[in-house]
């Protein structure tokens, strides 16, 4: 049953109507309300109607309110009904509608319906019908007023939903249409699926009136117009392309915001699909004006990855406004890339133009735009007045809360040198500009990427004058490439002078040589530490095998945490900080006095072991320690093996990776991206560092650190 309730006011003041489930007093936001009703003006009837679906009565607390001031008594009349529920009044008493046409009524329906995401629904009465629509066909819909009733105005609107259950209160439609003043609407629907799929078709209406429409529908197979979807895309674009007045019209809503995850941007009318090839290291810039609200995504072929729940970008705009719009992709890979690139555009909510403008422009990436075009390594010092940064797009964001060398500059146009860096040597790279205000990063090769999880060998900001210098020391025996990424903080991209010097290094605690990887296989007689397979958890202090030249000075004792940190020291009781979150070495933090062979967040996968074992003969011993089958927190995928050797009479450190598989887990850490290799002091204030945040490790390398 329906409830209808009229408060008819007994003098000029004005009241309102509330039906809650709830009756709390004051303010309270957390009170449900089925229904309200403050339309009409001082001394005016307020009615309000509230159904009842379900199969149980339902207690409410009907509230009459008033905003007028107080003053002369104010009294009222409340008629309450208990009207019976018509077919087609809601979702559950929908009425089943086949394909043809038929003239309804309004007369005897409420506005049950509301303003859910995507839907054209309005403030007059509605009325639902059901739809069977079998797997792969269209269904086409239109609403007319019918003037027959003596010329009462009405402005339709539809939607079809397909939530299941069927919500009046706030219903999910997958299409909708229909706008102010126009007599009619129409909308299409594509059941994609592979099974019948029940709709619900709602017609309602933009003012109260109880006016005739005829409603026609038609169910056929569906025929998809060239770029309906990315599928039914015909041809690719692989030139710049000028498309003036492109039109939604025919086209159906195939990619919605419910989809679109956090990468997509989808609107919730018609889309068209096109798909580009994009040529080796080029820029993809897609530009649209349209005067209505719309959306531009990429996604990379194959067509089936359009389907995909949630959706994957490369890249995605809107224009929220309307107006021109501007979206930019770079593939910087060596071979062509195809995407689609799916434009969309909001349902009309006023009458207006529906055509898009839309440019494809493809252009080579500049010399040293991104880390894949940055040039032939500068292997010498030189000197370039030439360089700037007009007309550079930001490509690279670094995180500093990741690695305090990183220097952020968000946004920021930028460019990219590639540097050789001898061995043992320091770079000293100079940046002298006039309008803008220089950051410098420097970034390990191969990793270079816009991933902002990635950490910085080096970064300089002193943001305040024209000159900007930066140093980094290579620590290793083999030269080292390097990528130096110039940006800006302050000002405006403009013309600046690099400078890029040599020197000797000083010399480190320890050379740093790459070296083939060499695990040893540890015997059934190995230590096992059963206090290293806990989540951040160190074993206690435990006599080393043989005394060990540590930076110069003995160490008699270790500690093994499950971060991958070996520590070093000569402390009996206690143990080394675990650790879960890696440093650059040296660091001011905790720990102190350790060997980093893989530090990061890691956690011990089923069957996972640490073993430690003395091998060789007194003089010539190695002492090894090994985390087997570990993994990287939260994920679960990948599996870890990798072990420290000390060796006896020379005080060489070697560290082995027996094993880095992603195993479909986070390839990025797997490869060190979040990782640090190295060697810190017991003082903490000196190390040698392998490695830091970049994603260059591999199974089957080893690092040798020589005092």
């Amino acid at each position: 049953m329906r409830l209808r309730a009229t408060a008819s006011p007994q003098g000029a003041w004005d009241p309102s109507l509330q039906l809650t489930e709830q009756c709390l007093p004051g303010l309270a936001t957390t009170q449900t309300c089925l229904a309200g009703a403050n339309r009409s003006g001082p001394a005016q009837d307020e009615t309000l109607t509230s159904p009842n679906d379900g199969p149980a009565p339902r207690a409410a607390w009907l509230v009459v309110d008033t905003a007028s001031p107080p003053g002369a008594l104010q009294t009222f009349d409340l008629d309450l009904d208990a009207i019976p529920i018509v077919p087609g009044d809601l979702c559950a008493a929908a009425e089943l509608l086949d394909a043809g046409g038929s003239l309804q009524s309004m007369a005897g329906f409420y506005d049950d319906f509301g303003t859910g995401p995507g839907c054209a629904l309005a403030a007059g009465p509605d009325r639902a019908f059901t739809v069977v629509v079998p797997a792969g066909h269209r269904l086409s819909a239109t609403v007319s007023a019918f003037l027959a009733d003596g010329g009462t105005a009405f402005e339709p609107a539809l939607a079809v939903v397909t939530s299941s259950p069927c919500s009046a209160s706030s219903p999910c439609a997958v299409a909708a249409a229909g706008l102010p003043g126009n007599g009619s609407a129409s909308i299409l629907y594509d059941n994609t699926s592979t099974t019948p799929e029940p709709a619900t078709l709602v017609v309602d209406s933009f003012s109260p009136t109880s006016a005739s429409f005829a409603l026609t529908l038609s169910l056929a197979p569906t025929v998809l117009a060239a770029g309906d979807t990315c599928s039914a895309v015909v041809s690719t674009v692989a030139t710049s392309s000028t498309l003036p007045g492109e039109s939604f019209e025919g086209f159906v809503d195939h990619y919605r915001p419910a989809q679109q995850g956090t990468t997509c941007a989808f609107e919730d009318g018609a889309d068209r699909v096109y798909r580009v090839s994009v040529p080796p290291l080029s820029r993809l810039d897609v530009h649209t004006t349209a005067p209505f609200r719309h959306s531009v995504s990429l996604i990379e072929a194959p067509a089936s990855a359009c389907a995909a729940t949630p959706a994957v970008c490369l890249a995605s705009r809107s224009a929220f406004l309307g107006g021109a719009s501007v979206l930019t992709w770079e593939n910087t890979s060596s071979l062509a890339r195809d995407v689609f690139l799916i434009v969309d555009r909001q349902r009309q909510v006023t009458p207006g133009p529906t055509e898009l403008d839309l440019g494809i422009d493809l252009v080579p990436l500049p010399l040293h735009e991104t880390c894949s075009t940055a040039g032939p390594p500068i292997t010498a010092a030189i000197t370039r007045p030439g360089e700037t940064l007009a007309g550079a797009v930001n490509d690279y964001d670094w995180h500093p809360s990741l690695n305090a060398r990183c220097v952020q500059a968000t946004s920021s146009p930028d460019l990219v040198y590639a540097i050789t860096v001898p061995p043992l040597s320091t770079v000293s790279a100079t940046v002298t500009a006039s309008t803008f205000d220089a950051v410098l990063n420097l970034v390990s090769a191969p990793g270079c990427t816009n991933d902002t999880r990635q950490a910085c060998l080096a970064g300089a900001d002193t943001q305040s004058g024209t000159l900007e210098t930066l140093s980094w020391t290579n620590p290793a025996t083999t030269a080292r490439d390097v990528f130096l990424v110039v940006e800006r903080r302050t000002g405006s991209p403009g013309p600046f002078e690099l400078g890029v010097a040599f020197s000797a290094g000083p010399t480190p605690p320890y050379r740093v040589t790459p070296v083939p990887s060499a695990c040893l296989q540890l015997s059934g007689s190995a230590q096992s530490l059963t206090d290293a397979l806990g989540d951040d958890v160190a074993t206690a202090w435990a006599p080393l095998p043989f005394a060990f030249s540590f930076f110069g000075a003995p160490v008699t004792t270790c500690s093994v945490t499950s971060n991958g940190l070996l520590g070093l020291g000569s402390l009996s009781s206690g143990a080394l900080a675990a650790a879960p979150v890696n440093e650059p070495i040296p660091s001011a933090a905790v720990p102190d006095g350790f060997v980093a062979a893989f530090w990061d967040d890691l956690q011990a996968a089923p069957g996972a072991v640490v073993r430690t074992e003395s091998v060789g003969t007194p003089g010539a011993r190695r002492f090894v320690v090994e985390w087997a089958g570990f993994t990287l927190y939260p994920s679960a995928g990948e599996r870890l093996t990798f072990q420290v050797q000390l060796i006896e009479a020379t005080g060489v450190i070697e560290v082995h990776l027996c094993q880095l598989a992603a195993n479909g887990g986070n390839a990025f850490r797997t490869a060190g991206g979040s990782a640090t290799l190295g060697l810190e002091a017991p003082s903490g204030v000196s190390g040698v560092e392998a490695s830091f945040q970049s994603p260059r490790l591999a199974t089957g390398e080893a690092v040798r650190f020589t005092p």
